[in-house]
């Protein structure tokens, strides 16, 4: 009876099934493992979407068109800044399909250092590193020497490329051992490089520090023929030597031993004769 086909009034609700309403889910989960906001750039003219997850009309990004993503979700959808002529900040944002655009130098850096020591003038280090957002590529590692607080710049250690293989498939591990003359206690700065040269470098460091010694200590100093330790080669290390053989008295074996057999008995002793006299011993 109505010009349009359509009334309306009240009714009982008891005589209509309802559909439950049901709960928009779009963008969805988002996705960690790139690190964003990122620079991006269309690859082909793309719909844009609302936050229903609706195409927008009249809104679009162009072919070439550079983006800044600020956020990447599971269902391939990003949400992304783009140039808009009819905004007055000339930018506009909403959602957009990732598959449309070229992301530049992706970078989401991961790593750990598993295994590190220190020893007598070196430190050594194992562990791996990766860019996440482009497992191919390999990443380089820094390392430095510091306090608990920060690296210090003047105490590089070296630099490796994580490229080993790891046994699981994954070919982003290292392991080095770097020579340095510091001596003491320092914790061990790990910087992952940025492969985009935007300097968004990781950094971390061990949890304990290492204690470095000096070469110098890794090897006691002695006097050749000093078997006495007095700091000459006299009749006195002949006579501590002999003493020694007799097992009678202790003695320094590293500086007695000197035709380096590696025992201590009576050739050694004529060669301590020799020192004494001046005679070549060669």
């Amino acid at each position: 009876s109505e010009a349009s086909g359509k009334r309306k009034a009240f009714a009982e609700k008891k005589y209509f099934d309802i559909a439950p309403a049901t709960e928009n889910t779009f963008p969805g989960e988002e996705d960690t493992s790139y690190s964003v906001p990122v620079a991006a750039t269309a690859n082909a003219k793309c719909n844009t979407y609302d936050a229903n997850g609706n195409i927008e009309s009249n809104r679009w990004i162009d072919a070439g068109d550079v983006c800044t993503i600020e956020k990447v979700y599971k269902n391939g959808f990003v949400y992304v800044e783009y140039p808009s002529s009819s905004e007055a900040s000339g930018k506009r944002e909403a959602y957009a399909e990732m598959k449309y655009f070229t992301l530049s130098n992706p970078v989401n850096l991961d790593g750990n250092l598993e295994v590190y020591s220190g020893g007598a003038g070196t430190v050594s280090v194992s562990g791996w590193a990766y860019n996440a957002a482009n497992t191919s590529q390999r990443v380089d590692v820094h390392f430095y020497l510091g306090d608990e607080n920060g690296a210090d710049g003047s105490l590089p250690l070296g630099a490796v490329t994580a490229e080993n293989d790891r046994g699981d498939g994954t070919s982003t591990g290292y392991s080095e051992t770097f020579q340095t003359s510091a001596t003491g206690e320092y914790y061990v700065w790990v910087a992952i490089i940025d492969p985009s040269g935007e300097n968004n470098n990781k950094w971390s460091r061990s949890e304990n520090p290492v204690n470095i010694t000096s070469v110098n200590n890794s090897e006691p100093e002695f006097i050749p023929g000093d078997a006495n330790g007095d700091g000459e080669v006299t009749l006195r290390d002949v006579a501590a030597v002999r003493k020694f053989i007799m097992g009678e008295k202790e003695i320094d074996e590293k500086a007695a031993d000197l035709n380096g057999d590696g025992e201590v008995n009576l050739r050694d002793v004529r060669i301590i004769r020799k020192i004494i006299l001046g005679e070549s011993v060669a």
